[in-house]
């Protein structure tokens, strides 16, 4: 995770989460899910406004999986606004 802070957010920062793989002798089974959950924790607790990530075009359980999580297209890449 890569923090950037804003100055048009008061110096809140916008996290960036830099590479997120899961080996496939794992997957379907929750670790992305979790790595995802605690990116979102530690960003929240570092005061972040925003989340964000890229991820390839075609990885559609990528992108099931950061749909269901709350992340939503932003034009270049996924992102999540935090409150």
């Amino acid at each position: 995770m890569v923090d950037m802070p804003s100055l048009v957010h008061g110096g809140r920062v916008s996290t960036f989460i830099d590479l997120l793989v899961v080996s496939n002798g794992v997957r379907r089974r929750g670790v992305g899910t979790t790595l995802v959950q605690v990116a979102l924790e530690r960003a929240r607790a570092r005061g972040a406004y925003k989340v964000s990530l890229y991820f390839h075009d075609r990885n559609d359980p990528a992108r099931q999986l950061y749909a269901s999580m709350g992340l939503r297209p932003t034009g270049e890449a996924h992102a999540m606004y935090l409150t």
